[in-house]
């Protein structure tokens, strides 16, 4: 199984496009979402909604973004599956996968940098200096 791709924004704050500036033009494309979760869909039940609030609670601040809505609602629904106890052991190896993927381990948090202060001065110096480039 190949490793998981390095989200452009960590690659940057390493200052890995420094080192291989090539690296950056395959990434040149890719789509970003700044618009928030939002409210949980209508058609869920009372139950799954409550999950849905519950967890975008208790996820770090900027993880979770509209364009996630659907794998969300998935692992909502999942989570009330095994509250009731219904749970099936594929769906609950697609549980433990989602609950990796939105960050809900300690060692998949260490993972993610979300509107974090950068933490290395190198890091935080090149951020400045792209900041005061005229456009």
């Amino acid at each position: 199984m190949s490793r998981p791709r390095v989200p452009t924004e960590m690659l940057d704050s390493r200052g890995s496009f420094i080192a291989n500036p090539s690296r950056q033009k395959d990434r040149a494309y890719e789509p970003v979402s700044d618009e928030p979760l939002g409210e949980p869909p209508t058609r869920l039940d009372t139950e799954t909604q409550t999950i849905w609030r519950e967890i975008e609670d208790e996820l770090p601040a900027g993880v979770l973004k509209k364009s996630d809505r659907q794998l969300f609602e998935i692992l909502c629904r999942l989570i009330g599956k095994l509250r009731a106890g219904k749970i099936r052991i594929m769906e609950l190896s697609a549980l433990i996968s989602l609950c990796s993927k939105f960050a809900m381990s300690p060692s998949d948090r260490s993972k993610v940098a979300v509107n974090a202060e950068p933490s290395n001065a190198l890091t935080r110096f090149l951020q400045t200096y792209k900041s005061s480039e005229p456009s």
